[in-house]
């Protein structure tokens, strides 16, 4: 409960941090904007939405490569969901949606 809660906290403080930069960012402010998404890093390591809000900060004030770093680092760890279906539920995906399946390859590699 307590890890919940601190989970939850660290959480909200990350979210702040991120609306914080997301308002310096607009003012114009990148290297607050950046300073506020790097905090927010910190406290919540692999928190998406700031390391992408990064990238846009840093795109911003001309600093190209660390845009790209950031930008990248949102994809790491990057897992496809993978769940187990029934074969009644497998046939039913494929009925509804198997045209997509196929036309974007979804459907290789599937077991």
């Amino acid at each position: 409960m307590l890890r919940r809660l601190l989970s939850r906290l660290s959480r909200r403080a990350a979210e702040r941090l991120v609306a914080e930069g997301n308002r310096a960012e607009a003012a114009g402010r990148f290297a607050e904007a950046c300073e506020r998404y790097q905090q927010a890093l910190k406290i919540l390591p692999g928190h998406v939405p700031a390391y992408l809000s990064l990238g846009i900060a840093l795109e911003g004030s001309g600093d190209a490569r660390s845009a790209r770093e950031a930008y990248l680092a949102t994809l790491k760890g990057y897992e496809t969901n993978r769940y187990q279906l029934t074969p009644g539920q497998r046939a039913e995906i494929t009925r509804r949606w198997g045209d997509v399946i196929r036309r974007y390859g979804y459907g290789e590699g599937m077991g």
